[in-house]
């Protein structure tokens, strides 16, 4: 399960890792800064995300946003970007052959994005209208409010587009202050995946990216906060179907790989595909919900266990009790041999297939390289996967799930007052 990959800095400090795969004809280019939603101040909050749809809307060269696309697409490629709480990014996949085009766009539209004012103003348009949309779907409604609710009213906490309100009173100056401030060569990583010259490539990258300034390596501020009880929050909304989403406060970063890899494997076992225990026990015998699912949050100092469900309105007070008893004996009893042997299994062999898939493990590293001491290879994965035992999720599951270290957000056709209610259901 060996994973070749090169890594190399360009001369003004951005950190390049490519991973070559020459059975393919295609390339993939992945750029990456270190700032997401998490690095913003009071009142700017959206700044990031703002950032990332303006350097699409043209640079000196290509005027339009139209420009862009149309010379991806004209050779057979895609062009997208993603804004996360720590991290940007701007991607490109496309024929291998036209790997000058891809690092060239790349680099126009993050080094000579306009910023026109007009652009700008007609972009908040579009956003207002993207954070409504999510607004108006439960599923993603009852994510945010969970986030704002185990992480704080903070940078952390927020919603990554921002507000309705923050984003009308968005200015240039602030967009431009923040990009310059937050995208230098220290803050940059560069994924490559596919076939490609590593000379040739090399030779690009410096050219169009080694203009990036240099700057010292970003910081955020960090979200400690304190919890002694369980958080219950309602939020009434006129759906068919109940939106639950139950996390308990954990780790960052901040702990070993050894107890990140142990949580991880431990939100697998519980609700992390379709062998899982609660989707056998509350989808599958229970028949309480049609999806049901579990997934970790790391960040530098804090994290989350979190499990999400859509349920019958009229099952909602069982399923919740359901899933709290489900964790209780699992905290209680620790977990049959067999669940655990099928998720290591389950891990194991999708670790196999992911080495087929270059251009996501040249994002992986690069991601990794942004934040990690180490980079952690599939064979180093897989010999820590293999190490967990039995004892360990046990240990964990009890550190974790306490009534103290419980948040719960249900978005349904119910009344708030009924907050107690559910705040009396918590027993762990």
């Amino acid at each position: 399960m060996k994973l070749k990959y090169n890594h190399y800095s360009l001369p003004n400090g951005v950190r390049v890792f490519t991973v070559p795969k020459k059975e393919t004809m295609g390339i993939f280019i992945n750029v990456i800064f270190r700032v997401g939603s998490r690095y913003e101040n009071i009142g700017i909050d959206g700044v990031a995300h703002f950032i990332e749809h303006m350097n699409f809307k043209g640079t000196k060269k290509r005027l339009k946003s139209t420009d862009i696309k149309k010379e991806i697409h004209q050779v057979g490629g895609t062009i997208n970007a993603y804004t996360s709480k720590e991290t940007t990014g701007y991607y490109v996949s496309l024929p291998a052959r036209k790997v000058e085009l891809g690092v060239d766009i790349l680099s126009d539209i993050l080094l000579n994005s306009r910023f026109d004012t007009k652009d700008i103003e007609k972009e908040k348009g579009v956003i207002i209208e993207e954070i409504k949309m999510y607004d108006d779907m439960p599923a993603d409604y009852a994510f945010m409010k969970f986030e704002e609710l185990i992480f704080g009213k903070n940078p952390l906490g927020s919603d990554i587009a921002g507000s309705i309100d923050s984003i009308k009173k968005m200015t240039r100056k602030d967009l431009i202050n923040f990009k310059n401030r937050f995208y230098s060569a220290q803050n940059t990583v560069i994924a490559v995946g596919g076939k490609f010259s590593e000379v040739k490539l090399k030779g690009l990258l410096t050219k169009k990216f080694g203009k990036i300034k240099k700057a010292s390596l970003n910081t955020s501020e960090k979200t400690i906060l304190k919890q002694d009880s369980p958080l219950v929050k309602i939020y009434k909304r006129d759906s068919q179907q109940a939106n639950i989403l139950m996390g308990f406060r954990a780790f960052g970063r901040n702990r070993s790989d050894h107890d990140r890899t142990t949580i991880d494997l431990l939100s697998r076992i519980i609700g992390g595909y379709s062998s899982s225990i609660l989707f056998d026990e509350i989808r599958e015998k229970r028949a309480l919900v049609y999806d049901i699912s579990s997934w970790t949050r790391c960040f530098d100092e804090t994290g989350a266990f979190v499990i999400s469900a859509g349920v019958n309105c009229a099952k909602l007070e069982e399923s919740v009790s359901a899933i709290l008893k489900k964790l209780k004996e699992i905290k209680n009893n620790g977990l049959k041999p067999e669940y655990i042997k099928r998720a290591k299994d389950f891990e194991l062999g999708r670790l196999d297939l992911s080495i087929e898939a270059s251009s996501s493990w040249a994002a992986n590293i690069a991601n990794q390289a942004l934040y990690e001491k180490d980079i952690d290879l599939p064979e180093n994965i897989a010999r820590s996967i293999k190490k967990v035992t039995a004892l360990d999720l046990k240990k964990m599951a009890g550190e974790l799930f306490q009534p103290k270290n419980l948040n719960l957000v249900i978005v349904a056709p119910i009344d708030k007052k009924q907050e107690n209610k559910y705040l009396k259901l918590i027993k762990l």
